[in-house]
């Protein structure tokens, strides 16, 4: 199965934009837990896309 790294990325800042909507509506400590989460996902994909040969 391939993964396709530039979808992870955009669906991992989607949940970014989600975190920083519940820390200005909703409890701050959720939200700052939940966007710590989302970053190392984010960072590991990012690093993944990085690290991958192109495949042409």
């Amino acid at each position: 199965m391939k993964i396709s790294y530039p979808i992870l990325l955009t669906i991992s800042y989607l949940f970014f934009i989600m975190s920083n909507i519940m820390i200005l509506f909703f409890n701050l400590e959720l939200g700052l837990k939940f966007n710590a989460t989302i970053s190392i996902f984010a960072d590991l994909f990012f690093l993944g896309y990085l690290w991958c040969p192109d495949e042409n």
